[in-house]
């Protein structure tokens, strides 16, 4: 993508596109600090109302690009509740009209959008949406570079859904063709609800998530078991039984570690940790995303980490990397294990403090 690909930048036009409905001063305050050359195309204020789908696309005519970005679930929209128990199975959300609705309007605004290069982003349902909006505009045949998101639930199964069941516009898509790129906090039982699309990457805080009652980017799956108005939503994860697998997570993790879990995954946490300039912004290269079945997060190798992780004492084992080396015909491997304390310190040369790992549980 050209001049829209840092991850602040992505991260605040999502932000903008929660915002869609209610035109807040903050979102109209944000939009004065676009980058050079873009500037809002279009919202979907004019469907939003059906199966509550919010995005904000915006343009940049000189660079020839178009950036749509997606919100995720609002506690008090049925349909995003509805939609985050269809995610849950791996099927396609309601959603997934409005987003070809919009993305018609789009192609009516501009007259040689045949000569734009588009790309997507989203967070938490948001990022789902981002995954198939990016399909939907490469099955019309127009030019998709990339789709970057942010806490994935996992689209890879509500994607295959999608084109088995034929539900994009054209007949052709090939997901080897757009860049997809997943930015994830750490494992929680939202962003491993299904495998994952793409290339993942897991986002390093430099400071411990503090729990609050921020709305920035509220987790949806747990809201539709906490809201009044989810009464359909839970009636449904009760049949599929996600308010088993919510429950279950509760119940293992500690209720202090559950809703950590809910607050990590909120967009505000992207917004804070690339808004501090002073920060590295440690993100790391996953081979293996934290599934039921490996119990693991691997992240790719990284000498310099590997070295650094060497000279802590190792808490815990929710990730481990390898490294495979040849010596006189024989493979051996290295292999560390780490819990988020210790990606913290190796990450930004910190010393050991904040959470504290007691029996693999972290503790506030």
């Amino acid at each position: 993508m050209g001049l829209i690909s840092d991850n602040n930048t992505l991260a605040n036009l999502v932000h903008i596109a929660y915002s869609v409905k209610s035109e807040s001063k903050l979102a109209k305050k944000m939009l004065h600090h676009l980058p050079d050359g873009w500037a809002l195309l279009d919202t979907s204020k004019a469907n939003s109302g059906k199966y509550a789908y919010k995005a904000a696309a915006f343009i940049n005519e000189k660079t020839k690009e178009i950036v749509i970005a997606n919100a995720g679930t609002k506690p008090h929209d049925a349909y995003d509740l509805i939609d985050d128990a269809f995610i849950a199975t791996g099927r396609t959300p309601y959603k997934i009209s409005s987003i070809k609705s919009f993305i018609t309007e789009i192609q009516e605004q501009v007259t040689d959008i045949e000569n734009y290069d588009f790309s997507t982003s989203g967070h938490s349902l948001g990022a789902i949406a981002s995954d198939l909006c990016a399909l939907e505009l490469q099955s019309r045949g127009l030019k998709v570079t990339s789709s970057t998101t942010f806490e994935n639930p996992g689209s890879a199964p509500v994607i295959d859904y999608a084109i088995e069941n034929n539900l994009f516009s054209g007949k052709e898509v090939s997901i080897t063709d757009i860049e997809f790129d997943v930015f994830n906090v750490r494992p929680n039982f939202i962003n491993t609800a299904n495998s994952q699309l793409g290339k993942t990457h897991l986002v390093v805080p430099k400071n411990n998530v503090e729990i609050s009652t921020e709305e920035v980017g509220q987790a949806g799956f747990f809201s539709f078991l906490t809201s009044k108005v989810g009464n359909v939503a839970k009636a449904s994860a009760d049949l599929l039984g996600i308010t088993a697998v919510a429950k279950a997570s509760a119940d293992l993790l500690g209720i202090t570690a559950f809703t950590k879990s809910v607050n990590e995954h909120k967009l505000g946490n992207f917004l804070k940790h690339y808004a501090d300039e002073e920060t590295d912004h440690s993100t790391l290269a996953v081979d293996e995303w934290y599934s039921t079945t490996n119990k693991q997060t691997v992240l790719s190798y990284d000498k310099t980490l590997m070295e650094k992780a060497k000279t802590i004492s190792a808490s815990g084992d929710k990730y481990v990397m390898y490294n495979t080396e040849e010596v006189e015909g024989f493979d051996f491997i290295d292999m560390i294990s780490l819990s988020g304390n210790n990606l913290r310190t190796c990450a930004y040369d910190a010393d050991m403090i904040g959470d504290v790992d007691i029996d693999g549980f972290e503790i506030v």
